[in-house]
């Protein structure tokens, strides 16, 4: 369990600095990919598991494909 805890928080970060990276704000990103602004907040806290949905709403609104977030965590080569 320790191990998903780690990539959940990995991942938040890589989506936490591809959101600033494209200049937006939580409520910004949130906004665009049509999540409460409190849900965005926690999966970039990695306190949020996200599925592949919302992994595809992120990478749309940060202009990331999403598959280059995932592999920034490494889970993919």
């Amino acid at each position: 369990m320790t191990g998903d805890r780690s990539i959940e928080k990995t991942l938040g970060i890589v989506i936490g600095e591809a959101r600033q990276t494209a200049g937006l704000t939580i409520q910004e990103a949130a906004d665009t990919a049509g999540m409460d602004p409190i849900v965005w907040q926690m999966i970039e806290e990695g306190l949020s598991r996200i599925d592949t949905q919302q992994l595809t709403l992120i990478a749309e609104a940060v202009r990331v494909p999403a598959e280059d977030l995932l592999r920034a965590t490494g889970g993919i080569s």
